[in-house]
């Protein structure tokens, strides 16, 4: 019996319910998003800390509109 990868990400593309993220999600985003500019613009530093800033805000976005 063969896997069907595809079937599964459609699976996941059309499922109705959302599952609730960690509360870490936004920052590890915000990091990897981070990293990867400050590696483009040869300042890893400067895009650490943009990133952490960047993904603690939305992360404090999202749960205050969590609550309303």
């Amino acid at each position: 019996m063969k896997a069907r990868p595809l079937v599964g990400l459609f699976y996941l593309y059309t499922m109705d319910e959302q599952k609730k993220k960690p509360a870490d999600y936004y920052i590890g985003i915000g990091l990897c998003i981070g990293v990867a500019l400050g590696a483009a613009f040869d300042n890893i530093g400067l895009g650490i800390a943009l990133g952490l800033v960047f993904g603690a805000a939305f992360q404090q976005y999202k749960k205050k509109q969590d609550k309303e």
